[in-house]
């Protein structure tokens, strides 16, 4: 399995969209903002404390602003993008 890999698409004072490719799993930070992830291709489950939620392709997920860190579990090769507002814009 290959490594995971990050993208910069878009990257202004107001927003950023990341290219996310999951082969593992990854932690990602919580934010003082939220974020949309967006699936492209594959299937993984995004774990918080105590929950799951599970995400396939064309699906899209919003994640509220102070968020705990989460996980990104991957069950096949997956890629996403990933959209959030800077904390220091």
């Amino acid at each position: 399995v290959g490594k995971n890999k990050k993208t910069a698409l878009i990257k202004c004072p107001y927003f950023i969209v990341e290219l996310l490719e999951i082969n593992r799993e990854t932690a990602q930070k919580a934010s003082d903002n939220f974020s949309i992830l967006s699936m492209l291709e594959g299937r993984l489950t995004i774990k918080f404390k105590s929950e799951k939620v599970n995400v396939v392709k064309g699906e899209t997920v919003f994640l509220p602003a102070g968020l705990a860190d989460y996980k990104l579990s991957p069950d096949i090769p997956s890629r996403m993008l990933k959209t959030y507002i800077p904390s220091n814009p």
